[in-house]
């Protein structure tokens, strides 16, 4: 019994306060954007949870967009690798998206969900309106924890990357998979 009160549970959350180290602007000289980043962490008491990755397991679209979101390994935020080791107690961020502020006045506000693809396809790159996403937390011998939101961001032209959060809109983090509901609402939006 003692043995499966040990094992490692990594959990997913997301903290809704803009100052938090979740929502992550840059400020650079051509990159100006806004990261949203959600936490994981494995709770005190627990084993190591080894090799805990974050997978984009579906994105669900608006009825507009005719290509298809691939999913796929999300990196953890500062260490840009797929896969790390979660002690007991300890909390990492895994990057998620980041909205980048057009260079050009025409251009329009992209999203892009961080999952990695091969080099020039942009299909994690998304036009205003809403989204669903669903995430799997893995981990070597554990069971895949799933979580859902739903974004929404919109076409602005903001100054300051601080000034993007006006715009984007991210639902309180669910557990368990994208439903029915989820789905249709997503399709339905912009």
């Amino acid at each position: 019994m003692r043995e499966k009160a040990m094992t490692p549970a990594p959990a997913m959350s997301f903290g809704e306060d803009p100052f938090s180290p979740e929502w992550a602007p840059v400020f650079r000289s051509g990159h100006r954007s806004l990261w949203l980043r959600f936490s994981v962490g494995n709770p005190p008491g627990k084993i190591t949870a080894r090799e805990v990755q974050v997978l984009v397991t579906r994105v669900v679209v608006p009825r507009k967009r005719k290509e298809l979101v691939p999913g796929g390994p999300l990196l953890w935020t500062d260490i840009r690798i797929p896969t790390v080791d979660l002690p007991a107690g300890i909390t990492r961020l895994v990057d998620v998206a980041t909205v980048y502020m057009p260079d050009e006045e025409d251009a329009p506000t992209r999203l892009h969900v961080q999952v990695t693809l091969a080099e020039g396809d942009d299909r994690n790159e998304l036009a205003p309106g809403t989204y669903g996403l669903e995430f799997a937390v893995a981990a070597r011998d554990v069971d895949a924890v799933f979580y859902n939101t739903t974004i929404t961001f919109e076409d602005t032209r903001e100054e300051e990357p601080w000034d993007l959060m006006r715009h984007l809109e991210v639902s309180p983090l669910r557990s368990g998979r994208l439903g029915e509901s989820d789905v249709r609402s997503a399709r339905e939006g912009s």
